[in-house]
């Protein structure tokens, strides 16, 4: 089937921003009356018939059969359309007739709502007719994530890779046959589509609201690791390679409701995934570079450090997940601070990038962080081990400590340690306490000496500091561990071991007279 008038079909993308934003999705009726369920069985039957490549056509799919499809997709009530392999099929193949540099790529939302509804719909339906309160794409999105969830607790793992259940690929031996939602063919014509034109995908998905994103990165995976597991064709592990960069694109442009999902999907596909790292195919450096972008990079710092804290506090994640996660996170800041520090650079973004830092608590969360992680031992047998991973985590705080302090102001990190005061100190000496802790093995003690070093190391100075003496002549016990000592707020000079000491010594002369106290 061929598009009427394919070169002049649709409006510019930028048109379509303003139709289909999240104020003008949730306008949508929610109930449909059968006129309007017949318009959209009959837009679904016309793209159902969109054939690959095809020269003619007896039916013709209009831009207001896309829109009437997308407008139904608020009623519950349309859902049994959608549920269909057809219109996937159709749908991709409606894609791939459009040319590859056309903006009006529309149908690419049709894409991925078709591929949502028949994933979850037979899992969901129930729920939402049940639930006639709940705003119908806002409650949808949420029991996406949660089945996506479960399907890839089923799908990930070793030897998982035919677990393809409910795609229909093949099956495990406890699930039963379903019908394939998507030929193996029209998924890599999906891939491959989705990967070439990355640009105005991502522009698309950030600028429209997808809810419900995470299926269809859930079935993008599934092909990849099913490619990789037959091994059909040479070099398999290709097939990783786009779709690790079409889901980071899905990472940046998803609504909040998907993020369990993703990131679940970033544990157990964590190992497969690192080929995308080592491959030169990459974003172009010059799509980074543009005049305006360097100046949001303090606010993503900013957002991404108040983002990591929510995670941490809210426990969004599993022990294991999240210790993936906040390294991943903290190898990414690393190299965008190495890139910073590179001459070139504008001075006031380097500072503004240190103020969002040190602003957002980066060094009290990690120092959360270490108390948070399991003792490991710190010997490892394999690289895939807890050990090992929090081992790499730890190497990642000593790495962004070091970055920072080679931005400027030099000051800057200074005084915020002098701000920090005790709660500084009483990390160093838990950690102190615990790398010596009797009630721990003796080969879990050694990890908290690791993380007491590192934590020391992002003040240089402090280790070359000699132990502090009670400034109280008559001191019984003098030495006083770094970071325990009291002193007065204008008299710094004068340090002691207690508030005791303290007092003591100013009922002395010598201590009163020494004093800047404007009072004494």
């Amino acid at each position: 089937m061929a598009l009427r008038a394919q070169f002049g079909w649709g409006r510019p993308l930028e048109q379509y921003f303003g139709s289909y934003s999240q104020e003008e999705v949730e306008k949508w009726p929610s109930k449909l009356d059968k006129q309007q369920l017949r318009y959209t069985r009959e837009a679904i039957e016309r793209i159902c018939e969109v054939d690959l490549g095809s020269a003619t056509a007896r039916n013709h799919v209009e831009i207001s059969d896309l829109e009437t499809i997308l407008r139904s997709s608020h009623s519950a009530d349309a859902y049994p359309y959608f549920a269909t392999s057809g219109l996937v099929r159709g749908c991709i193949h409606l894609m791939s007739n459009v040319p590859l540099s056309r903006e009006e790529r529309q149908s690419l939302n049709t894409d991925i709502f078709a591929l949502e509804w028949k994933v979850v719909s037979s899992k969901m339906m129930d729920d939402m007719n049940t639930n006639p309160d709940t705003d119908p794409i806002r409650y949808f999105s949420r029991r996406v994530m949660v089945v996506v969830i479960d399907l890839i607790d089923h799908s990930g793992g070793l030897d998982h890779d035919s677990y393809n259940c409910i795609i229909g690929w093949s099956r495990c031996s406890e699930c039963d046959d379903e019908e394939e939602l998507v030929t193996r063919a029209d998924c890599s014509t999906l891939l491959g589509m989705l990967w070439a034109d990355s640009k105005q995908f991502l522009k698309a998905l950030l600028w429209t609201y997808s809810p419900g994103i995470s299926s269809v990165v859930y079935l993008l995976w599934r092909y990849a690791c099913y490619e990789r597991y037959l091994k059909d064709l040479p070099s398999p592990d290709r097939y990783m390679i786009p779709f690790v960069d079409i889901y980071w694109r899905c990472v940046l442009s998803a609504t909040p409701d998907q993020t369990l999902a993703l990131s679940f999907l970033r544990k157990v596909n964590f190992h497969p995934a690192e080929i995308w790292g080592d491959m030169p195919i990459k974003p172009k450096l010059n799509d980074t570079k543009l005049p305006e972008c360097i100046e949001f990079l303090p606010s993503l710092f900013g957002a991404s450090i108040n983002r990591m804290w929510a995670a941490f506090l809210k426990t969004e994640m599993k022990h294991e997940v999240s210790a993936i996660i906040f390294r991943a996170t903290l190898e990414w800041f690393c190299g965008y601070l190495g890139d910073l520090n590179k001459p070139g650079v504008n001075e006031p973004i380097k500072a503004q990038t240190l103020i969002q830092i040190l602003k957002n608590d980066l060094v009290e969360l990690i120092g959360h962080v270490m108390l948070y992680l399991n003792p490991t031992p710190i010997e490892t047998k394999s690289e895939h081990e807890e050990g090992s991973l929090n081992l790499k985590l730890l190497w990642e705080c000593e790495h962004i400590f070091k970055t920072i302090r080679l931005l400027p102001p030099k000051g800057a990190l200074k005084e915020y340690f002098d701000a920090c005061g005790m709660s500084w100190w009483k990390l160093y000496w838990r950690l102190d306490s615990l790398s010596e802790s009797p009630d721990l093995p003796p080969d879990r003690t050694p990890f908290y000496r690791v993380c007491k070093n590192v934590w020391l190391g992002m003040r240089p100075d402090v280790g070359k500091i000699p132990y502090i003496t009670c400034k109280y002549a008559r001191c019984p016990a003098p030495i006083i561990q770094r970071g325990l000592e009291y002193c007065c707020g204008h008299c710094v000079e004068r340090t002691y071991c207690s508030v005791r000491c303290q007092q003591k010594d100013w009922k002395a002369p010598r201590g009163r007279m020494m004093c800047a106290h404007p009072l004494l």
